[in-house]
């Protein structure tokens, strides 16, 4: 059952905290049923508008989630245009196994789709949509009750979700800007602000007892390398270039910082995002090496010609 945010009244301004808390013990307690289209609704009180079906199936598919009729539709449009690449996650895993069982290898009990590439055209809302699954992943490392054991890491261990743009000040203005306002004024994480289990600061967003940290960074720190991540979230990765001048530095980067995410076993996603800069730009070239590669996790979309449609303006309009 969907879980609403209580909203502040002019008579019980004493009891806002005690009802956050109460909610969040709920919210808790559902947290590994939860959707990320209802965490939208539920959770991310500032994104105030219903996600709309381009968002949606964005959203959804990333994440396996079962499509409504109308979702359907439009991947199947995508799909059909060649603007996407989405199978059914059940279809794939039937392939996988197929090949696996011939091999007389263990089969795999499920699929995610774990490298997405998400290539669409300026002013498309594609870094406020995408931050969303930052704030996501965020949510559901802290209710689970420690994913770094399930990991086989010690409970000590940060795993970080990383959002990383051309420059520090990009960074910290784009996709991370959206993250930490999808949190903070969020009734369910302000409740774990005022708290002090969850510490802001900047460029840095950390839940101290399970060790979960959201952290902004650029294409020219080197601090990232090392690090576990269960998602690296790349903004606008055609227009990544190294500290000596406009040559790209996109795939060393990309390749660097988005390993970072192979001790996570299942629950890791790397996502890039950007609109076209030139052709034969890195992103292009993730969009034409990836295409074929869903078998291995990999989920494009190639929405730069997009623009004029439909569904697209839903997606610049919000």
């Amino acid at each position: 059952m969907p879980i609403h945010p209580k909203k502040k009244n002019d008579d019980d301004s004493g009891g806002i905290l005690d009802q956050a808390k109460a909610r969040l013990m709920l919210v808790q307690g559902q947290a590994g049923a939860m959707g990320i289209i209802e965490f939208i609704r539920t959770i991310v009180d500032s994104f105030d508008v219903e996600p709309f079906v381009s968002q949606r199936v964005l959203l959804k598919t990333i994440y396996g989630e079962e499509l409504d009729d109308e979702e359907r539709a439009l991947i199947d449009q995508w799909v059909a245009e060649d603007k996407c690449n989405w199978r059914d996650p059940e279809a794939v895993l039937a392939d996988i196994n197929m090949k696996l069982a011939l091999d007389k290898k263990p089969l795999k009990k499920k699929f995610n789709y774990q490298k997405i590439t998400v290539q669409i055209g300026m002013r498309a809302a594609k870094s406020s949509t995408l931050a969303l699954t930052a704030v996501f992943e965020f949510f559901k490392a802290i209710c689970h009750e420690c994913i770094q054991k399930e990991l086989g890491l010690p409970r000590s261990s940060p795993l970080y979700i990383t959002a990383v743009a051309s420059t520090e000040t990009q960074a910290l203005d784009t996709i991370f800007h959206y993250i930490q306002k999808y949190i903070t004024e969020s009734t369910f994480f302000k409740a774990l602000i005022e708290s002090g289990e969850i510490l802001i600061r900047e460029g840095e967003i950390e839940h101290v007892a399970k060790g979960i940290i959201i952290a902004s960074g650029h294409s020219k720190a080197t601090s990232f390398v090392g690090r576990t991540a269960l998602l690296v979230l790349f903004d606008e990765l055609a227009m990544f270039t190294d500290e000596n001048g406009p040559t790209s530095n996109a795939q060393e980067v990309y390749s660097r910082i988005g390993t970072s995410t192979m001790t996570a076993r299942e629950y890791g996603r790397v996502i890039a995002l950007s609109s076209v800069k030139c052709e034969g730009d890195y992103m292009e070239t993730l969009v034409r090496q990836d295409w074929n590669l869903q078998e291995d996790g990999a989920l494009v979309f190639n929405l730069s010609t997009f623009r004029s449609e439909e569904h697209t303006s839903e997606l610049q309009s919000h």
